[in-house]
């Protein structure tokens, strides 16, 4: 090994879970004042699985099956999406072939998100267009003979109903 940290890495790696290393790149979401009580309750966990694993203790229980309450007690506000975003590609290695499916989709959408509030300048400078053809048309039909204009709402209902 070459570094002098990497025994206390492999150490750490055979002693701990996915869902564990998952609850430890959480905690940089957490809110400050909840970082003690969630980083107790992963000593907790890592305890936990040691002990079942160095007592050969096979338990019907996972040991990570306190996420309910990590997750009902540490969470007080909703990060924002970049921190979201980050997250879930640190977590990525540690999930299963189905955790890490749902944490593409989520990732996935969140690149849709992004796409769509670029383009909603667009969206908003082609609504100001329709708007001023629509202008642009009340502007033409004011020249026209009350005749006219008949023919001119037929012909305009003609083309409407056939793109529709």
């Amino acid at each position: 090994m070459d570094n002098d940290f990497d025994f206390i890495i492999a150490f750490d790696t055979l002693y701990t879970t996915n869902h564990i290393q998952i609850l430890k790149a959480m905690l940089g979401l957490i809110s400050a004042e909840n970082q003690p009580f969630v980083a107790v309750i992963i000593k907790y966990l890592e305890l936990n699985y040691t002990m079942q694993l160095a007592l050969h203790i096979k338990s019907s229980a996972h040991p990570a099956s306190h996420d309910s309450a990590f997750a009902s007690k540490a969470h007080t506000s909703m990060p924002d999406l970049s921190a979201l975003s980050d997250f879930l590609q640190k977590i990525l290695p540690f999930c299963t072939e189905k955790e890490a499916g749902i944490v593409k989709q989520l990732l996935s959408m969140k690149d849709a998100l992004d796409s769509f509030e670029q383009m909603k300048p667009l969206f908003a400078m082609l609504s100001q267009m329709d708007e001023e053809a629509n202008n642009s048309m009340d502007l033409l039909k004011s020249f026209l003979s009350p005749s006219q204009q008949q023919i001119f709402e037929m012909f305009n209902e003609e083309m409407n109903h056939e793109m529709d």
